[in-house]
């Protein structure tokens, strides 16, 4: 008997992580314009639900200010990302694409010690996106995963634990989770719908990020 197969990846949560290089000049004035708004009180007016300790959120049109160079270099480089990103996991063409209406949230996290975002999704958008601006003091012996990231399946896979059979599975038919370590200038993009929380943050060096949320039309 012969036997002919294929493995198919079905059902894949598609995420992008990656790397802006030669931004620490451009980190440097984004955290300094970030810590002077912070000071002007230019902060979310409602506290959300899923914010927890020191953590100062701005409103959610960040990208929609005018004037402030360092912020419209990062918003296009944000936004190309996401386009391309979009653009590899769907079927659309550029021009397609470039029809289409982009509405976008954007708000900067600016976190100190103690800061926790609690389990939740961006439901009512495609992608989310975040790009760490400082990613604050790294993780410690104590706290090996201080700030991480962590996105959870959305197939909600309770496996019998005496059923080993899907036990050690290779990273892409894996289930659960997965945690994304922040670094300045690093970036993840994910869909809207994935269940995410942001670990409690135990540096003492502020760690800035901004994030945005996109609706298509």
């Amino acid at each position: 008997m012969k036997l002919k197969a294929t493995p198919k990846v079905c059902f894949a949560t598609p995420i992008l992580e990656g790397y802006f290089e030669g931004v620490e000049l451009l980190n440097s004035e984004l955290t300094e314009l970030f810590l002077e708004l912070e000071a002007k009180g230019f902060k979310n007016g409602k506290r959300l639900n899923t914010t927890i300790g020191n953590i100062s959120d701005s409103p959610g049109d960040l990208f929609s200010m005018q004037g402030y160079q360092a912020l419209d270099e990062i918003k296009k480089h944000m936004n190309g990302t996401l386009s391309s990103w979009i653009l590899e996991t769907g079927k659309m063409t550029q021009q397609e694409l470039s029809q289409c209406k982009f509405e976008v949230e954007s708000w900067y996290h600016i976190t100190r010690f103690g800061g926790t975002k609690t389990l939740h999704d961006h439901g009512q958008c495609s992608w989310s996106m975040v790009y760490y601006v400082d990613a604050g003091d790294p993780p410690t012996q104590e706290y090996p995963r201080s700030g991480f990231l962590q996105v959870y399946d959305p197939r909600r896979i309770r496996q019998n634990p005496d059923d080993k059979g899907f036990f050690n599975l290779k990273p892409m038919f894996d289930y659960g989770g997965f945690s994304f370590a922040p670094a300045s200038g690093g970036f993840v993009i994910f869909p809207g719908y994935l269940e995410h929380e942001v670990l409690t943050y135990f540096g003492k060096k502020p760690r800035i990020m901004i994030a945005i949320n996109c609706f298509i039309r």
